[in-house]
Order: C-alpha cells, then structure tokens, then sequence
C-alpha cells in the first residue's frame, strides 16, 4: 500500500499499540501497513478491531462492568 501522505511504499505488519481506557492500559499487536521506519500506519478493515475487543475488558476491569456506548 502506498502511504496517502508520502507515497512511501508501507508493508504490511505488525506493530505494539498501547489502549488507555481511564487509568488502564493494555498493549495489543495491531495490524497495519507500517513505514520501515518511525511514522504512523494505515488501518483497513479489521484492524481497529484489536482495539475495539481491548475497551471493553479495559472497561469493567476500571468500572466492573461494559460501557454503555
């Protein structure tokens, strides 16, 4: 995939991505199309969904129960 800002070619792969819900954290390995350096990735499909399973764990771990969204 090409980058939308730079054109750099961005393979795809996997990177550390840290979720914050209140006061909690947990890391998640999020896939994306990543620059071979330092830089942010481009997300598709499924990849936010990572993050989306993590909130709620993170959620009742801070509150005892799910959000309400």
């Amino acid at each position: 995939m090409l980058s939308p800002e730079t054109g750099e070619i961005l393979p795809r792969g996997v990177r550390p991505f840290t979720v914050t819900y209140v006061r909690r954290s947990v890391t998640v390995d999020l896939p994306g199309y990543y620059p071979r350096g330092d830089g942010d990735g481009v997300h598709v499909g499924d990849d936010i969904a990572f993050v989306d399973r993590a909130l709620p764990t993170l959620a009742v771990l801070t509150n005892g129960h799910a959000r309400n969204d």
